[in-house]
């Protein structure tokens, strides 16, 4: 997927490194330093996107076909980009996207619309800083994971928090 991207970027590697607004808030991945930033705006993340933010889990043999796992959970961070404009708010919309007490950016993991599991990196005042641990077994076998995400901070073209996040160490059973 298009809405995915590596980077091995941390203050000791990375010159510009505060200035960078898409590397993770926690400066580095859980257990090394390469981690996943994900989502963009138009990515089926924003009200009128056409592409969406998924890993699917494609079989061994057979690339075109899709095969079932127990996600035990993955680790998840806000990047800068998101935090700074819940935190202090941007240029962009004037400042009218930073939180207030009753705001929220929530990650929510689902594949199909039967289950899914919500995570908030953002909720009032409240930013995660850290990599969150984020329980994925009541999901069951599925065949991927779909990224939506949820803010309270919309204008009439969609979501004003930036759409992306961070993951890391995604754990499947065996």
């Amino acid at each position: 997927s298009d809405s995915f991207a590596f980077t091995n970027c941390t203050e000791k590697d990375c010159p510009d490194f505060a200035t960078y607004d898409y590397r993770a808030i926690t400066k580095k991945g859980v257990i090394n330093n390469t981690y996943v930033i994900v989502g963009a705006a138009g990515y089926k993340i924003g009200k009128n996107s056409d592409k969406e933010a998924a890993i699917r889990f494609r079989d061994h043999d057979n690339s075109n076909k899709l095969e079932s796992y127990r996600v035990k959970g993955l680790y998840l961070t806000n990047c800068v980009y998101a935090y700074n404009s819940m935190k202090e708010g941007s240029s962009i919309f004037e400042g009218k996207d930073k939180f207030g007490n009753t705001d929220s950016f929530i990650i929510i993991y689902n594949m199909d619309k039967t289950q899914s599991v919500e995570c908030t990196l953002g909720e009032g005042t409240q930013f995660v800083t850290t990599w969150k641990w984020v329980d994925l077994t009541s999901l069951g076998e599925t065949e991927g994971l779909k990224f939506n995400i949820k803010t309270t901070k919309e204008d009439q073209w969609g979501a004003m928090t930036p759409t992306y996040f961070c993951l890391d160490g995604i754990t499947i059973e065996d």
